[in-house]
């Protein structure tokens, strides 16, 4: 009885570590993800502004 109990203090701990790394990665995909969206919009936001310079440059 006392080993079932043992083995399951373990397991909780195990369980508990697991999900501590789990939310880590979360967080830190939750990050990597924000900066993407950041990148991605001043991507867009340059792009944006090269083509209506072209256009303007073709209208010259």
């Amino acid at each position: 009885m006392e080993l079932d109990r043992s083995d399951r203090g373990e397991n909780t701990v195990k369980i508990n570590n697991l999900l501590a790394e789990v939310y880590h990665l979360v967080e830190k995909l939750e990050q990597e993800a924000e900066e993407n969206r950041q990148r991605f919009q001043q991507e867009l936001e340059a792009g944006e502004i090269l083509t209506a310079e072209s256009q303007s440059f073709g209208q010259k």
